[in-house]
């Protein structure tokens, strides 16, 4: 068994420990534009970008994977590379230094109690596991954590197991597991772990760690407030909370899994890294990099095998520290094999450092048991181990390469860089007024428009529109962006040639962009117009094949409602045929004279006669039209009728996408 080492560093400990965080440095680093920016990453920015800007405070965090809203802490985190820069970039980077940090405590744990060798290969394993430089590349509150699991432990061990108890590891452990399991709700699995050690060290207790407690009750206040302002304390309320479980555990089929086995084994090994390449495209992935996975696979099971021969020693002879590291390794996956919630391969994050230590200590008793028995073995355990390091760094890097230049959007999405450099263009230019088109228009709750709001922050007119069925035609010069969602065709106003176009990857789309759309469009062919109550007015409507167009023309915002436009066609018998009903565009963005420009299929309808209208939804679910009025404003109808025929074929031309 290897023996504890806290003498001086020597010099060979000293050039493999920098070499193993350069080593980390190049695998979380290395094309850092190849990352995600989505939804999750973008609710997650703005909370943290709001406070780094001193504009909210919050009390909560994003909602959970387990329908349970997640604590602020990691948002106070995170507020601090974007106090430095609102360039999303800035905070990956911020996360990938706290892995490289974890990495370099791993290794002060393990040389503490395990000795230097087992230091040097449990830190080396962690720099090159690529699921460890997967969780250190993105802004996921659980990419946080990897540091905080380190020193809830290792103060646990400081504080509660050694001979001389440090009374600041007391002080300090208990509010390190409060802002760990608060960083993301998957770190639970610690809580066993730390009443292990408390019950070990009970007659070691000092009142330093009564102070902790306290400090870790502070630490639980805004998170608790915050469960308290939204009604989350109750009972009640946790429960359906966790029976609306985001991931899918159905409540009533809760049971013992071996998911989480399965997303532990995986996530040792190293393997199934190229599910971020989608199912379309793994193929194409694996055929470019050795079939190393079945060689990865006797990393999780090494860790096995030591885990059953520690438990051995442990039931033989006691053994503190072994039995703890036994412990933190097995308890993420005993957490979450009852599907309590569903499980997901980042639970197992906690155990990763215990597992990549328990694989080195298992490593270096073999080493020290061939250097007395079959010394000329040593060579092939050591060149087994620098070749899995190494197959591991060339299957990472080569899948990252993979994803920038291969469209897998429906798994990896486009890479950061090419959104950077569009957010980069876009600043120069500085337009007074830039309306987005993608797919939604409500950047809390849609994905394009949640991104480029965090990506644009530092502009200050920024709106967003549903490009699927929506065009604006500013009254005043603006600029627009165009996401290749945005499939629909564009109108015709001047010019339809963009000024910048902006390519993703291969097969991808591309976005466009005009820097100066102003009020071009014909004027109204519709006479009399259609005035509605909230002061909107139908100003032009016409045909292009199945395509109708509506060009409705807006006040200035009065409050901050959603409306909703309907169109409803009806047959000669008066029963409906047609039925469209699309969200409009947010109140809030609105100024007096814009256009918008909405499109509805009428493909294949039978519809004689078109009622066209608009209306709000109530919270209840009860809806209220925006009345129909003449150009006196008296009430006429709860909508517009014209006959189809009625509808002119011609109108401004689209130019398709």
């Amino acid at each position: 068994m290897p023996r504890a080492t806290r003498a001086t560093l020597r010099r060979w400990e000293w050039l493999a420990l920098i070499g193993i965080l350069f080593l980390a440095a190049v695998m979380r680093f290395w094309a850092p534009g190849v990352v995600e920016f989505k939804r999750d990453e973008a609710a997650l920015s703005r909370l943290a970008l709001d406070l780094a800007k001193g504009e909210a405070f919050p009390w909560l965090g994003i909602g959970s994977s387990v329908g349970f809203p997640n604590a602020p802490i990691n948002v106070y985190i995170l507020a601090l590379p974007y106090w430095i820069s609102s360039n999303p970039l800035t905070a990956n980077i911020f996360i990938g230094f706290l892995n490289i940090l974890a990495i370099a405590l791993l290794w002060k744990l393990a040389r503490r109690y395990f000795g230097a060798q087992v230091a040097v290969v449990a830190a080396l394993l962690l720099a090159a596991s690529p699921w460890a430089a997967i969780y250190s590349r993105k802004i996921w509150a659980q990419d946080m954590l990897p540091p905080f699991v380190i020193l809830v432990v290792f103060t646990g061990l400081l504080g509660f197991i050694d001979r001389l108890p440090k009374r600041w590891a007391q002080m300090s452990h208990l509010p390190l597991l409060a802002i760990t399991v608060q960083i993301h709700l998957g770190a639970i699995s610690l809580i066993p772990l730390t009443v292990w050690l408390l019950w070990l060290g009970r007659r070691q207790l000092t009142t330093a760690m009564w102070i902790g407690v306290g400090i870790a009750g502070l630490v639980c206040l805004p998170y608790l407030y915050g469960l308290y302002d939204a009604d989350y304390v109750s009972l009640t309320a946790v429960s359906d909370s966790l029976d609306s479980d985001e991931t899918g555990a159905d409540a009533e089929l809760r049971q013992l899994s071996t998911t989480a086995f399965e997303h532990a084994w995986f996530t040792v090994a190293g393997t199934d890294i190229h599910s971020l390449a989608g199912e379309d495209q793994y193929e194409r992935y694996l055929e470019q990099v050795p079939p190393a996975y079945p060689l990865f696979a006797l990393l999780p099971l090494a860790a096995a095998l030591t885990g059953v021969w520690l438990a051995y020693r442990a039931w033989r002879r006691p053994a503190v520290i072994q039995t703890t590291l036994l412990i933190w390794l097995v308890l993420p996956v005993v957490t979450f094999s009852f599907t309590w919630a569903a499980p997901q391969p980042h639970y197992m994050i906690p155990m990763m450092p215990a597992a990549f230590l328990m694989i080195a200590l298992g490593l270096v008793t073999v080493w020290q048991w061939l250097s007395h028995h079959a010394p000329l073995l040593r060579y092939a355990l050591a060149t087994l181990l620098t070749l899995v390091i190494v197959l591991q760094v060339w299957l990472w890097l080569a899948l990252l390469a993979f994803l920038g230049t291969h469209d897998t959007s429906g798994a990896f999405g486009t890479p950061l860089h090419y959104l950077l450099d569009i957010r980069q263009t876009v600043l120069d230019e500085n337009p007074e007024r830039l309306v987005v088109y993608a797919e939604g228009s409500s950047p809390e709750f849609d994905e394009a428009p949640a991104v480029w709001d965090i990506l644009l922050d530092d502009l200050d007119n920024v709106l967003f529109v549903d490009g699927t069925h929506l065009w604006i035609v500013p009254a005043e010069p603006a600029a627009a962006l165009v996401a290749p969602s945005s499939n629909r065709p564009i109108p015709t106003y001047g010019r339809n040639a963009p000024d910048r176009v902006f390519d993703l990857r291969p097969g991808e789309g591309h976005y466009r962009a005009w820097w100066q759309v102003h009020q071009q469009a014909p004027d109204n062919t519709l006479s009399p117009q259609a005035h509605f109550a909230n002061g909107v007015v139908l100003a032009n409507i016409w045909r292009d094949e199945d395509i109708l167009w509506l060009v409705w023309r807006l006040p200035a915002a009065q409050r901050a409602r959603q409306f909703i436009v309907f169109v409803h066609g009806v047959d000669a018998t008066n029963e409906r045929v047609v039925q469209h009903d699309i969200p409009f565009w947010w109140e809030g963005y609105w100024q007096a004279e814009d256009r918008v420009w909405l499109s509805v299929d009428l493909v294949g309808a039978a519809a004689q006669e078109l009622r066209i209208g608009m209306y709000t939804l109530s919270p209840d679910g009860s809806y209220t039209n925006s009345e129909y009025l003449d150009t006196q404003g008296r009430y006429v109808d709860q909508w517009f009728s014209i006959l189809r025929n009625q509808v002119p074929e011609a109108g401004p031309s689209a130019a398709p996408q």
